[in-house]
């Protein structure tokens, strides 16, 4: 039996014993609410049977944002227009890039560039640039070796396009849960999460990806489900548990985008609510202790600097992902957030020389100061070098102002052809172990990623000075 739905979607009915949901109604929604994302779930009682369906949601109000249709109103001219009921299904391609409001459908464009690529079990490397893991059990169940769509009860394969699309569509697979497909189907998932701000609860650092399986509580009551969980590097696994990856929670640019595998397909995904996550998904919004709500001005910088790391790559993403998530991500930032991203993501770059790069061999040489540039007192000074060829200098200064007092002030200055080789991030290190300070600052341009991004790499941290237009990093010889 199936129900007609939006835009000519069939809804599929799922029968289910009579004892599966309790008869009260509260007591039946509470369930079905914490058993079903993205999704309004309807019940209804047909003889001894309840009849199940995953509605979409037909009114604005559930999506929160009083200025939803503001964004709606730009996608319309984007990609078509979009009724609140079809927001689930909303999704605009370009060649290696896809936009749409629901995070779900990331799953699908990583299954077409699977589908059309010739190397198969290859592993994948996620950029994921979101405010939640998104690693949610998908309503699948292992039946014969297989992945099953537990509301269609039709086979789900991650590299058969046709299947996931109909997953999605379903509500089966949904935006916290698009990555464990990926997992069960047996690939190798390297997660590198940007998470900004970090929340208390999870401490950035690197884990294990492990793949389990739970039993259903509903649909296929004891059958397997797929389930991804992030463990300590020494953790020991349980009988049913298997590393599928590994993930990284970072919030810190270089970070994310340090050591990429040459040999890995490389997956760049934007969940808009990085940038901000006013709402969360939650009408109750407001009452959070946590609300992830920068400005309008402050997204925009957060914006371009993560599309000036993505230009930063050597290895240009093979594909692109670019989520807005209604009631997560204000719908007033939806058009220049995308405008932004899709300009970073498809300008085409220089191709790099065919020479095969000099290694890196930096190390710093003790030199003489002169006024302003490390000569003074307390100040230090080394010439840079990588391997027999000068690269540069750096220098500290004593420095003193309203804001941060006194303080020792880092300066480096490479040579114009010893940049953007990665010469940067040693010289940032090798000063900092080399110096007789246990606290140093950096001054530089908000629009210098290329410098912060190296900072980081040495240790030091963004601090927020209000009313500062330059951006400035600290390193603490403790945190170190």
């Amino acid at each position: 039996m199936t129900h007609q739905a939006a835009r000519g979607e069939i809804l599929p009915v799922v029968h289910l014993p009579a004892g599966r949901l309790p008869g009260g109604r509260r007591d039946r929604e509470q369930i079905l609410r914490e058993y079903i994302e993205d999704r309004i779930p309807d019940a209804t009682r047909d003889g001894d049977m309840w009849a199940f369906r995953l509605l979409t949601p037909p009114r604005a109000d559930y999506y929160i944002d009083p200025r939803l249709r503001e964004g709606l109103a730009w996608w319309s001219q984007f990609a078509g227009p979009v009724l609140i009921r079809d927001i689930p299904y909303a999704l605009r391609r370009r060649p290696g890039v896809q936009v749409s409001l629901s995070d779900a459908w990331t799953i699908a464009s990583w299954s077409r560039l699977l589908a059309a690529s010739a190397i198969r079990q290859v592993p994948l490397v996620v950029l994921h640039a979101d405010d939640h893991e998104d690693l949610m059990s998908p309503l699948l169940v292992v039946r014969n070796s297989t992945l099953v769509d537990l509301v269609s009860g039709e086979s789900v394969q991650v590299d058969r396009p046709a299947t996931i699309e109909a997953a999605v569509r379903s509500g089966a697979i949904s935006m916290g849960s698009f990555i464990v497909p990926m997992l069960a189907a047996g690939h190798e998932v390297h997660i590198r999460h940007l998470r900004y701000p970090t929340s208390q609860e999870s401490v950035p650092g690197r884990y294990r990806l492990v793949l389990a399986y739970e039993p259903d509580t509903l649909l296929a009551a004891g059958e397997p489900r797929p389930i991804a969980h992030i463990v300590e590097p020494d953790a020991s696994l349980e009988h049913d548990q298997a590393i599928a990856g590994s993930y990284t929670l970072t919030d810190k640019l270089g970070e994310w985008l340090d050591d990429m595998p040459v040999d890995a397909l490389l997956l760049l995904h934007v969940d808009c609510d990085y940038f901000n996550n006013r709402y969360d998904g939650d009408s109750d919004w407001r009452g959070h202790t946590r609300i992830h709500d920068p400005s309008e001005i402050e997204v925009q910088r957060r914006v371009e600097e993560l599309c000036d790391a993505v230009r930063s790559l050597a290895k240009r993403p093979d594909d692109v992902t670019i989520a807005l998530s209604p009631g997560f991500f204000p719908g007033e930032y939806w058009q220049r957030t995308v405008e932004t991203l899709l300009r970073a993501v498809t300008t085409r770059r220089r191709p790099q020389s065919e020479s095969p790069a000099r290694p890196i061999a930096v190390r710093l040489e003790p030199g003489k100061g002169s006024p302003g540039r490390g000569g003074g007192r307390d100040g230090e000074f080394w010439h840079v070098y990588n391997g027999d060829r000068r690269a540069g200098s750096v220098w500290i200064n004593q420095a003193d102002d309203k804001d941060l007092g006194e303080h020792a002030s880092l300066v480096i200055e490479l040579n114009e052809p010893s940049r953007g080789k990665g010469i940067g991030r040693h010289a940032y290190r090798l000063a900092t172990e080399a110096s007789e300070h246990d606290e140093i600052w950096l001054h530089m341009r908000r629009s210098n990623i290329a410098s912060r991004i190296a900072a980081e790499h040495a240790g030091f941290v963004v601090v927020d000075v209000p009313g500062r237009r330059q951006l400035v990093m600290r390193w603490r010889r403790s945190d170190s």
